[in-house]
């Protein structure tokens, strides 16, 4: 019983964890390092700049900038893995 207990503890507390996130004055730092980077990279770019969230997940962050720099050109639009971002 005791066993039962501890594992169904150990089970709530994975499903309890915390999302890690991070302020949107650090977001911009990298998001505009990886911006500028695939901008300069396709010579195009879309024509609007994403706003950020006070506290951006940091996993969806790293996600869509992981996709934007991965994307194939010409660089127009955002991957659709950044719209997670704002959930």
């Amino acid at each position: 019983m005791k066993r039962l207990i501890i594992i169904l503890l150990l089970i709530f507390i994975g499903f309890c964890q915390i999302e890690e996130t991070i302020k949107d004055n650090e977001a911009y730092e990298d998001f505009l390092i990886a911006y500028l980077y695939k901008a300069s990279q396709c010579k195009t770019q879309p024509s609007y700049f994403l706003l950020f969230p006070e506290n951006v997940s940091k996993r969806w962050f790293n996600a869509c900038l992981f996709s934007i720099i991965r994307s194939d050109c010409p660089f127009n639009e955002y991957p659709i893995i950044c719209l997670k971002i704002y959930e």
